[in-house]
């Protein structure tokens, strides 16, 4: 008995590393992505909105910075080693921008000003796995509140992924 219950424990310890492996980007978003890195200055910080609040499961937040050399200043993977006892904090606040768009439309250009992004990338919702919790309604939303702000100029807009230069 002891041997099927270690080895049920075994399999089932298992399920997340598959359901992750499952997740990639779309070629949409990797074409989004070379966008970025070739019409952005180097310097450039993002605000990246994938709508996926499944922290650890957020393939467009995390390929970011690698895939287009510029900083976002959302994305999550990677700062455990560097914010320490922060880190909790910090995931709080990854998943209230994810959502925010929901319940405050203007809450996104507010979070990218606060940070310092200069730009806006805006996922199209196309990404979805069991590992990934992505709110096409809150994307949807982000969407028609972002096209409404004054600051915001609309540089990018192919398959459903939109990138907005703010203006301030």
């Amino acid at each position: 008995m002891a041997g099927y219950l270690l080895l049920y424990l075994t399999l089932n310890s298992f399920t997340p590393m598959l359901d992750l492996a499952n997740v990639s980007l779309s070629q949409a978003d990797r074409q989004a992505m070379a966008w970025v890195q070739t019409n952005t200055p180097a310097s450039s910080r993002f605000l990246v909105i994938s709508g996926n609040t499944g922290l650890m499961c957020d393939p467009i937040s995390e390929w970011f910075p690698a895939l287009t050399g510029r900083q976002s200043v959302n994305t999550i993977q990677g700062q455990e080693w560097l914010l320490g006892k922060n880190f909790a904090d910090r995931t709080t606040e990854y998943v209230d921008m994810q959502s925010c768009s929901a319940s405050d439309p203007a809450c996104t250009d507010r979070y990218a000003a606060q940070t310092g992004a200069g730009y806006i990338y805006l996922a199209n919702g196309s990404i979805s796995s069991p590992c990934t919790q992505t709110s096409v309604q809150t994307l949807s939303m982000a969407r028609q509140a972002l096209q409404t702000q004054p600051d915001l100029d609309m540089v990018y807009n192919l398959s459903g992924i939109q990138i907005y230069k703010r203006n301030k």
